[in-house]
């Protein structure tokens, strides 16, 4: 029943233009973005067979979608798979050669003005993506200043950035770049996860008062964001997360506020706080719907034994309020989100594995429809990293 709504809600979405990210194949609910190893590389086949037709190649780094359920054949695991350019075909690598990466996050700290450093050699593109010839590769602790975007490309996002006498675009693999100076207001961060070409609003300086007036000692605000949750391009929504560290008389704990400026002043419409000990993996703001009116999104990891993560999902409505649609748990899970929908996926243990590694993996898809997101997409598989583990007859 599950696979049959997937379908329909499919062709529904393709029907209502929900393609996804620009320059992509776009991503539907039970989609995961999965990377090659460094190093290695995969083909890619027509059928799920040795025999069958060589489509393509996915070089080392790349990433790709898996799309669809396993399928055994040949005494192997056979992965369903979409390149960003739209190639379809299925693949069966080796256990170690590929493994999920979480597209849509940035390294922590990137943001527009960034003053930052690559900590290995990397390649600069006269535009987002791989399909260009590099301009140049920067070198090992090259520093470089973020002038524009981010964009989306092959399932990476990609910063503008001047480096010497090159300006190129440059892939972030959502770790490993390391920032010496994020963008700041009033000296506080600007939170890195909200892309605030595309979802900031100007106007929100008269706010500063309130919010500082509201975030009290022990409480520092860790970052904030002037957002256009009301959709309109023009009405500010500013977004503070703030944090109390652990002392000998204080629990560790995160809060988020949101406030509205309404005649004059600045009203708090929402505020949330995390569990003690849990800590924010990030602040984001997402438009699920395509019309211009995002979600905040505010993912919080629980402390503990490979960590937990909590998903929260708010949308604004009209007449000033942020109401929860989505909430959900993940032992040392992720999320991924994308015009439509989103995708959970954490690992699934059998019953002697270490709690390190993992040979499966569960994914489960949400779309998001009539004001709710429902669930659509239900699996436990091998994992990408594992590919050839739970074959038939082999436990």
């Amino acid at each position: 029943m599950i696979r049959r709504l997937l379908t329909v809600l499919i062709v529904t979405l393709l029907g209502l233009g929900f393609t996804g990210i620009s320059a992509q194949a776009g991503m539907l609910p039970g989609d995961v973005v999965v990377q090659v190893q460094n190093g290695q590389s995969v083909m890619i086949y027509a059928q799920p067979s040795l025999t069958a037709p060589q489509v393509g190649v996915l070089a080392s780094n790349t990433r790709f979608l898996w799309r669809g359920a396993l399928q055994q054949s040949e005494g192997r695991n056979w992965m369903p798979i979409i390149t960003s350019a739209g190639v379809s075909g299925w693949i069966s690598p080796n256990n170690e050669v590929i493994s999920t990466a979480y597209f849509g996050r940035v390294s922590p700290g990137m943001q527009l003005s960034a003053a930052a450093r690559v900590p290995q050699p990397i390649s600069l593109y006269p535009n987002p993506g791989f399909s260009s010839v590099p301009l140049t590769t920067l070198p090992s602790n090259s520093p470089f200043t973020v002038t524009e975007g981010p964009a989306e490309a092959d399932y990476y996002r990609w910063w503008k950035v001047r480096a010497g006498n090159f300006e190129g675009w440059l892939s972030d693999a959502g770790y490993g770049i390391q920032v010496d100076r994020t963008l700041s207001v009033y000296n506080h961060p600007v939170c890195d996860g909200v892309d605030i070409t595309r979802y900031g609003v100007p106007g929100w300086d008269s706010s500063l008062s309130t919010l500082e007036a509201s975030v009290r000692a022990p409480e520092q605000i860790v970052c904030l964001a002037s957002t256009n949750l009301r959709g309109d391009k023009k009405t500010p929504i500013v977004v503070v997360l703030s944090r109390i560290e652990m002392t000998n008389n204080t629990q560790p704990v995160d809060t988020l506020r949101v406030f509205e400026p309404r005649e004059g002043s600045w009203v708090l419409i929402m505020q949330q706080q995390s569990e003690p000990f849990a800590r924010t993996l990030d602040v984001s703001v997402f438009d699920f719907e395509g019309t211009g009116k995002p979600f905040l999104i505010w993912n919080v990891v629980r402390d503990g034994t490979g960590s937990v993560l909590l998903p929260n999902i708010y949308q604004y409505l009209e007449g000033g309020a942020l109401i929860s649609v989505f909430s959900g748990e993940a032992y040392k899970g992720g999320m991924q989100w994308y015009l439509g929908g989103l995708t959970l996926v954490e690992p699934d243990y059998l019953p002697d594995e270490p709690n390190c590694c993992a040979s499966g993996i569960h994914r489960t898809g949400f779309i998001w429809a009539n004001g709710a997101f429902t669930k659509v997409f239900d699996e436990v598989s091998a994992a990408p990293y594992a590919l050839q583990s739970r074959l038939a007859g082999r436990g």
